[in-house]
This record gives C-alpha cells, sequence and structure tokens, in this order.
C-alpha cells in the first residue's frame, strides 16, 4: 500500500511512500501545460494517469488543505484553489481513501526542533528525514524543490498517521 502526500500548488508535487518498507517510492512535480507564451495549466489526464498508477496496489492519499491567506493575491489563491479541487475531484473519481490536512498539523509534528522559517525550513526538515533522497525537480536543477520537499513531508506524516 502507497502513501501518497500531495502538495497542491501549481508549483506542487506527488509522493509516495510505501506503508509497509517506509521507501519512498515516488516523486513527481505538478503535471502542467503551457498555454501561449508564459501561462501554465494544470493537466488533468496526467494529474490522473500519476494517481491512477501510484494507487494500483493500494493507496491512501494524504492532501494539503488550501485557504485564504491574508497578503495573498486573489488570482493565486484562486489558482491554488483550483489545484486542490481538481486533485480532490480526481481521488473522488478514483475512489481513493483521501484525509485533507491542514499546514498546521503537519508542520507542527515533522519541524519541530528544525531552525529557520518558511520554505527554506521545510527543505531542510525533508533533507534530515530523508538524507538520502534527490529533492531537485530534475537532473538539471541545483537547488531542492519546495513543492517536493512539501509533498514528501505531508506523505511522511500520512505514514506516521497510517503505521
Amino acid at each position: 500500500m502507497q502513501i501518497i502526500g500531495i502538495d497542491p500548488g501549481k508549483s506542487g508535487a506527488v509522493v509516495s511512500i510505501n506503508l509497509d518498507t517506509h521507501a519512498v517510492c515516488s516523486k513527481q512535480i505538478t503535471p502542467m501545460i503551457k498555454v501561449g507564451k508564459s501561462r501554465q495549466e494544470y493537466d488533468i489526464a496526467e494529474m490522473s494517469n500519476i494517481l491512477r498508477t501510484l494507487s494500483e496496489s493500494g493507496a491512501k492519499v494524504f492532501i494539503e488543505r488550501q485557504q485564504a491567506r491574508p497578503g495573498q493575491g486573489v488570482s493565486s489563491m484562486f489558482t491554488t484553489g483550483v489545484g486542490y479541487g481538481i486533485w480532490l475531484g480526481i481521488c473522488g473519481g478514483l475512489q481513493l481513501p483521501i484525509e485533507v490536512v491542514s499546514p498546521r498539523s503537519w508542520t507542527k509534528e515533522l519541524l519541530r526542533g528544525v531552525p529557520g522559517e518558511g520554505k527554506g525550513r521545510n527543505i531542510l526538515a525533508a533533507k534530515r528525514l530523508f538524507p538520502d533522497q534527490d529533492l531537485r525537480k530534475s537532473d538539471r536543477a541545483r537547488v531542492p524543490h519546495d513543492g517536493i520537499c512539501d509533498a514528501l513531508l505531508i506523505a511522511e506524516y500520512g505514514w506516521r498517521l497510517s503505521s
């Protein structure tokens, strides 16, 4: 059985951890389609393929709840909400068990004792928990991808709740 963690934003990711072995099985950034020169849209078909493939041997999905935050633009919050809704809809269509987790609950559990703030703190926590994992979005990237790190931490949170 796979524990799947999803960071639902446009720069988010999907990570799966084997429930029995605690091995990281898959790490993928949220698939996007380029529309025009600079706009990107969610690739819904590929998002569905990812979850279908990961859930073939059974899975439970943990996804980070999205909500409006002070200081965040209306357009960016709407876009993040669209991605969140797409992931929820795909899980419903595939009949996958899903648990929505608040950012506060998983960060409280996994960032305890980790110095720093913001995305840098999440990246550091992911590196400490999974030192052997390549957290970059591609071989050409030089820095860890914060969406992969967040999805990995959400999957770890789900793994701890499920084991």
